[in-house]
């Protein structure tokens, strides 16, 4: 027989070494799988606000009505599903919610966080009327224009969907102004000045509407138009149209806006002068 040299004795112990370190590998990975398969079942569900308050403001909905949405049962593997997919799930079945959060909570507990939709505004779009939530999601389709909800006067890109439960991304491209483009490259105007990333249409509408209930208007508006990001404007109880020009310095426009409009001041409109005021500037 050829006598086995030291170094194969070496690489045979090593080999040796390894395959048991994968044996004790598997054995692991098999007993985790098993646990989790044997240990994590689903036994309860929580609802909650989306601040993790209760008792939770579901809205039109119960929370059993949630519960059955997620399509998730007693008995169920905790870890077999995604909590993503549910939260989407819940949030394209159920058209008034604007937060589903769907996670986890060992050893059985399924948790469902919520924020119920309330109408705000109402957008026509392809011979319909669309019944959106602050955060653009759609709720319903009416073939009339519904009452007492702030018209929101916006573009959506091309195909955009519109069935109840999906959320609606603005369209609203900008165009250089007359002074823009007559200004030398690189002088300053109040306009043009901030230098910072442009806002998405959506972020513009989420601070407009932030700023205009901040300072008292919100409740008056009934019409918001976005349809150019260098014109937006609102129009006030029917009689006053509020011109913005850009989203830039949004604070200091609506906060001046108020102080003439709410006559905060004793100089400014009375409650039945109509019209337009230009804050553009």
């Amino acid at each position: 027989q050829r006598r086995v040299t030291r170094a194969e004795q070496l690489r045979i112990r090593r080999r040796k070494a390894i395959i048991g370190v994968l044996c004790v590998l598997a054995v692991l990975v098999v007993g985790i799988v098993l646990s989790i398969n044997l240990l994590f079942k689903v036994t309860d569900f929580r609802v909650e606000n989306a601040d993790r308050t209760t008792p939770a403001n579901t809205g039109i909905y119960t929370e059993q009505q949630l519960i059955d949405a997620t399509g998730i049962q007693v008995g169920d593997n905790l870890y077999g599903f995604s909590t993503k997919e549910k939260s989407d799930q819940l949030l394209a079945q159920m058209p008034y919610l604007d937060v589903a959060i769907v996670t986890r909570q060992a050893p059985g507990t399924v948790i469902i966080r919520v924020q119920p939709a309330v109408e705000r505004f109402k957008m026509e779009y392809s011979g319909s009327w669309l019944v959106l939530s602050e955060q653009l999601k759609v709720l319903r389709v009416e073939p009339a224009e519904p009452d007492n909800l702030v018209q929101l006067d916006a573009l959506l890109p091309e195909g955009t969907a519109t069935t109840p439960g999906s959320f609606l991304t603005l369209d609203a491209p900008s165009e250089p102004t007359a002074l823009a483009t007559a200004m030398p490259s690189g002088t300053a105007t109040p306009e043009n000045a901030d230098d910072t990333p442009q806002e998405t249409p959506n972020e513009v509408l989420n601070e407009l509407l932030g700023e205009l209930d901040q300072y008292g208007l919100l409740d008056g508006t009934t019409v918001l138009t976005m349809q150019n990001m260098t014109e937006l404007s609102f129009l006030y109880q029917g009689r006053v149209s509020v011109q913005l020009g850009t989203a830039n310095n949004l604070d200091y426009k609506i906060r001046f806006a108020a102080y003439i409009i709410l006559d905060t001041g004793g100089d400014g409109l009375a409650s039945r002068d109509r019209g337009t005021l230009d804050v553009s500037d």
